[in-house]
């Protein structure tokens, strides 16, 4: 196993999936240049592992159901199982990651181990902890963070044995964010959002369907609520309507059109669903900051 460059392989149900390595030692270690790999953003989507990352260079925006933090280099976090959440780079600046996903099983063991019941398991359904902010300053989130970078070099150079290591790793960082968290988890009641799988649902049909016409009403339509309701729960949740997020999601797509293919502006246009080459310039300059034609100019060059 090696490092990989993060790819965010996504399934039907944006839902980032696991690699068949993975499945074998439920751990990867995620090299990513957002700038370079997502043309500056990644997209809203979950994954049931459990997220833990640093930057390592540059400041990165992430943004999570109803709250957005910034992270600069030095900083990290960790982001729960099963979290909604997105990345974007806050400048027009290079970006790096270094991250590990993980399965909380990889540490857990069997279901009844105390290891699993006392402490993996109150974390992960812990609603109040969806991310943890680590901080350098603070004595044990440096620890944290010290660990990550340790296991992940680890990871990399993939000798005999590094699973034993890259789990011990894991372990211990498990051990400083429950150790210092457990007031918090203490009070942890496994509850179900369902405002939150309605976003979800409906983020699955704007991903599907993102290059075809679509309204409101059908937006609504695919997580069986009323128009109002779809309004209600994109803006309770990532703050935006559901029509601003299409728009956004076709302009990320046609960003990595741009860079990655040699397809003409008006072509991509319609590629995301956009019918109006005028209008997809003016929406992509307000998002950008530039026209498509200026976009792929400097990036390229």
């Amino acid at each position: 196993m090696s490092v990989k460059d993060c790819e965010l392989d996504l399934d039907e149900n944006q839902h980032q999936s696991t690699s068949q390595d993975a499945m074998l030692f439920p751990c990867t270690a995620y090299f990513t240049d957002i700038k370079r790999q997502f043309a500056g953003e990644l997209p809203w989507h979950w994954h049931e592992e459990v997220e833990i990352l640093i930057v390592k260079k540059g400041t990165v925006k992430f943004s999570f159901p109803q709250e957005s933090i910034v992270l600069t280099e030095g900083q990290g976090c960790f982001i729960n199982s099963h979290v909604l959440h997105a990345a974007y780079v806050e400048r027009d600046d290079e970006c790096i990651l270094h991250s590990l996903l993980f399965l909380p099983s990889l540490i857990s063991g069997s279901v009844e181990c105390v290891f699993n019941q006392r402490y993996v398991k109150p974390l992960i359904h812990a609603s109040q902890l969806p991310f943890i902010i680590l901080e350098p300053q603070v004595s044990w989130q440096r620890e944290v963070l010290n660990s990550l970078e340790e296991t992940y070099y680890v990871y990399e150079a993939s000798q005999f044995g590094f699973e034993w290591a890259v789990r011990d790793g894991l372990s211990k960082i498990w051990y400083l964010i429950i150790q210092n968290n457990q007031e918090l988890l203490e009070e942890t009641v496994i509850k179900q959002d369902s405002t939150l799988d309605r976003v979800k649902t409906m983020l699955d049909f704007i991903h599907s369907n993102f290059q075809y016409s679509i309204s409101i009403a059908e937006i609504a339509k695919s997580a069986n609520i009323s128009d109002r309701e779809c309004l209600r729960s994109f803006q309770k949740n990532i703050e935006i309507s559901p029509m601003q997020y299409l728009i956004q999601y076709r302009i990320s797509v046609a960003s990595k059109y741009l860079l990655e293919t040699e397809l003409d502006i008006t072509t991509i246009c319609h590629e995301v669903g956009m019918e109006s080459p005028s209008y997809f310039s003016k929406k992509f300059k307000e998002i950008r900051g530039l026209t498509p034609g200026e976009y792929r100019k400097q990036r390229l060059s």
